[in-house]
């Protein structure tokens, strides 16, 4: 069967150069990378006009939509655009030298529903207490007159005091020097932060701010997910976890090159000093893709929503994304796995067998070998499992079969037609190189794999 075409809209971030140059592969798929500079405008051309067959997506968008009732797109759980929003908040001093002093104040916006506007009010709501029901928003570009792009987002569900710049001669970093509002918050900082001296940022020491939310709470906010048109995701399934799996590993790479020190990468004259500052607050993978990695940030960003009534009620962020996006398994020896659909050349039963291929950061190799008539989880002697599934199909899959962990240490073996064959306790998966070699059972618990070989 030959690769099917993925039309894949994106900004060039370093994270996605290794998909969009092709020195990364997602097997059965051919991935024809559209590089878009300005994400709003691949928003509008995704949501408008169903322009591409998976995009960059704004998070609170998707959300919004999917809680509606519009299920016109399906996320993975890859996450391009996430960024501390702290910095921000800029402010005339003249007017606000507090966070609580924006209560009852004119605060420009460039979209009231934007991602990072809804981090913001979040933060300023439970951090500051900053009454939100006292602003006037105020909505316009940031630079130029006008609106922030051509959006078609559904407006809020409770009544929210929003205005928009209606002057054909400002932008809101103008009618924030002039006085005509006190604050702005969004994507951007104004021209006017720097050149006007009554203009600064609400936490000027911003860094310092933003490392200690990440302490306390965990949550670094996510701006943009992935998203597939559904009647496209519905033809082809498998290319949720194919494309998920691959946008892993591009980032991956990125990630390593980034610590490559001998040359410098990027043009920041102390990168090795941010790199250590970075591995101290948040470990070795600043930027975790999957579901569990980001739970609470995904769970503070819906509850944010609900909160400023753009959304009737909290979802479970589980029903939000594909469910057949395989969850990153977790090792001794690694904080994540990145699994990838392979098919065994030999076997030395003689038989033909399928495996998930997994490579941790440090290119090491297991792989779960799948029968052709079943799938093999043998006991896991008092695992504690959470729930995770996968669904193997693919062009190099003649059958399809489910992987599924359960909760309360229940696994279950699956024929490839989904019938139940037998059940027990604990979970786990039969091991083995897919190469010819022997292949060992073990089990994965909570935190590590444990060998019964």
């Amino acid at each position: 069967m030959p690769p099917i075409t993925c039309n894949f809209a994106s900004a060039l971030y370093d994270r996605m150069v290794p998909l969009a140059s092709g020195e990364v592969r997602a097997p059965g798929l051919n991935v024809n990378f559209i590089e878009v500079e300005h994400p709003r405008d691949i928003f509008d051309r995704m949501v408008a006009n169903r322009e591409f067959d998976a995009s960059e997506l704004s998070a609170s968008e998707y959300i919004t939509r999917y809680v509606s009732g519009d299920r016109s797109f399906v996320a993975i759980p890859v996450f391009p655009s996430r960024v501390f929003r702290h910095g921000f908040i800029c402010v005339n001093t003249n007017k606000v030298k507090e966070p609580q002093d924006l209560n009852g104040k004119r605060v420009g916006v460039q979209l009231y529903t934007m991602t990072a506007a809804v981090w913001i009010r979040g933060v300023l709501q439970h951090e500051y207490g900053v009454d939100l029901s006292s602003i006037e928003w105020v909505e316009g570009k940031m630079e130029g007159p006008g609106s922030h792009g051509k959006p078609s987002t559904l407006p809020p569900l409770a009544p929210v005091k929003i205005t928009r710049n209606t002057d054909p001669t400002k932008s809101l970093s103008d009618l924030l020097e002039s006085g005509e509002i006190d604050a702005t918050i969004g994507a951007d900082v104004p021209a006017c932060l720097g050149r006007a001296p009554h203009i600064r940022r609400l936490f000027p020491d911003f860094k310092s701010v933003e490392k200690d939310y990440y302490k306390r709470t965990g949550i670094f906010p996510i701006m943009h997910l992935v998203a597939l048109r559904r009647e496209y995701y519905e033809a082809n399934r498998f290319v949720a976890s194919a494309l998920f799996n691959a946008l892993n590993e591009s980032k991956e790479l990125a990630r390593r090159r980034m610590e490559s020190l001998g040359a410098l990468r990027y043009m920041l004259p102390w990168l090795p000093q941010e790199l250590d500052d970075i591995r101290e607050v948040f470990g070795e993978d600043c930027w975790p893709y999957g579901l569990e990695e980001n739970r609470k940030t995904l769970e503070a960003l819906v509850q944010f929503l609900y909160e400023q009534s753009m959304i009737d009620r909290i979802m479970p962020i589980d029903e939000l994304f594909a469910p057949y996006t395989l969850s990153r398994l977790k090792s001794c020896n690694s904080p994540s796995w990145q699994p990838t659909i392979r098919r065994n050349r030999s076997h030395p039963t003689g038989e033909n067998k399928h495996t998930i291929l997994i490579r941790d950061r440090h290119a090491r190799r297991i792989r779960i070998r799948i029968d052709e008539e079943r799938v093999n989880i043998p006991r896991a002697p008092g695992a504690s499992e959470e729930f995770h599934r996968a669904e193997l199909a693919g062009p190099g899959l003649e059958q399809r079969a489910e992987v599924a962990r359960l909760g309360e240490g229940e696994a279950r073996q699956v024929a490839a037609d989904g019938a139940v064959v037998d059940e027990g306790s604990g979970a786990g998966a039969v091991l083995g190189d897919g190469d010819g070699e022997a292949g060992c059972e073990g089990w994965y618990d909570d935190t590590r794999y444990h060998s019964a070989a």
